[in-house]
């Protein structure tokens, strides 16, 4: 093909190029297109491969990432809460030597009726918070660290709100790791929404209890409720104090998974069963 260029200072200069066309269906069933189809072939395989390690890199930073401030964040919890309970208990030994002189002068003296009365200003005096102090052996049933975290995180959330949070995991759990973080994730996105309202019941306590069957992972929430609560609905505790929502723990459950809210007395009851085969 001769191709005429822009002629310059009055020369026509012409450049000679050859042009050479391969068509593809020209080479069907010949080693050139096979090597060119395995050419392609290879590169999607090896961007696939790049782009999957990648990913998973990253999601495993990620939860890395996490977990670290997961474990941070417990450390620092912790530690708060175990100088306030060492403070608690220094102060229980001072005021403990202080109630024994005080008892002993009396009885030194066989003055019964003051020995009597201060006795009784002993007992009045007592109080019952310190027991649902929570620590993390009471909490070594539970498989997950995470979990962990979550349950000691409330448990602190309740005590800023006047909640006595007792926890109670009898036996150790052998439900998978997801079905126990699926369980937390319901956990972490309840029970901080009730404590306003369960601050104001008397008692104010709720006792959060964690077991298992054969096939299930079971919650059970037990709270007080005022003589006018009623159930509205299969999800909500209504009265004058307040209303107590349970309707995201069923919005949130996964398949075959059942909850069941019901009113005993004075009391209400709250249970999350997950079964282990969705886990």
């Amino acid at each position: 093909m001769v191709t005429p260029l822009k002629t310059l200072m009055g020369f026509s200069v012409h450049l000679n190029v050859q042009f050479k066309f391969y068509n593809l269906p020209s080479l069907n069933n010949s080693a050139q297109y096979l090597f060119f189809l395995g050419g392609i072939a290879g590169m999607l395989v090896v961007g696939l491969s790049l782009s999957t390690y990648m990913l998973m890199q990253t999601h495993l930073q990620a939860q890395h990432t996490q977990m670290q401030s997961q474990q941070q964040a417990f450390r620092e919890q912790y530690a708060a809460e175990l100088n306030r309970q060492m403070g608690v208990v220094r102060k229980f030994q001072h005021d403990y030597q202080n109630m024994l002189v005080g008892l002993g002068g009396y009885l030194e003296d066989q003055d019964y009726a003051g020995f009597r009365q201060l006795y009784i200003d002993i007992r009045s005096g007592w109080e019952t918070s310190n027991a649902a102090d929570l620590t993390v052996e009471d909490l070594e049933n539970v498989p997950s660290v995470g979990l962990r975290f979550q349950l000691y995180h409330n448990y602190l959330l309740a005590q800023r709100a006047g909640v006595q949070l007792y926890v109670q995991v009898p036996e150790p759990l052998t439900a998978t790791v997801t079905t126990v973080k699926k369980m937390g994730q319901l956990v972490d996105e309840t029970l901080p929404k009730l404590l306003p309202v369960l601050s104001r019941q008397q008692p104010a306590l709720v006792t959060f209890e964690l077991g298992e069957t054969a096939k299930q992972l079971r919650w059970l929430l037990t709270f007080p409720v005022p003589k006018d609560a009623r159930l509205d609905g299969q999800h909500r505790v209504t009265s004058k104090q307040g209303i107590l929502d349970f309707s995201n723990i069923h919005e949130n459950l996964p398949a075959k998974a059942t909850s069941t809210l019901q009113l005993k007395l004075h009391w209400g009851q709250l249970i999350v069963a997950l079964p282990k085969s969705d886990g």
